[in-house]
């Protein structure tokens, strides 16, 4: 999905609801950092890029905006890196998965 198409499907009713029901289910809270922040504060991280639009709970991380920087920082990184398993490792459950494209 690219750049312009994940903006117009976040307008899409299906995805406020998701966002919404993510958030409620998890509470206000990143789940990187731990820090509480209204809804605005909080985004979804997508584990599995290639399926954005699939929309199931276990594929999406709850973050604040900064930890979704660093984290989307840490992925741009992953890319360039001779041992990038060694990273996933690391990294654990808030970068895609082992075999997925970044």
């Amino acid at each position: 999905m690219t750049g312009q198409s994940k903006t117009k499907f976040r307008r899409t009713t299906a995805w406020r609801a998701f966002r919404s029901s993510i958030i409620k289910a998890r509470g206000c809270r990143c789940e990187l950092c731990g820090r509480t922040k209204t809804s605005r504060g909080l985004d979804l991280h997508h584990l599995t890029p290639a399926v954005y639009s699939l929309l199931e709970p276990e594929r999406f991380r709850l973050l604040c905006t900064g930890c979704h920087e660093l984290v989307e920082s840490f992925v741009f990184v992953a890319k360039s890196m001779p041992r990038a398993e060694q990273f996933y490792a690391w990294a654990g459950d808030f970068l895609p998965r082992k075999g997925v494209d970044l």
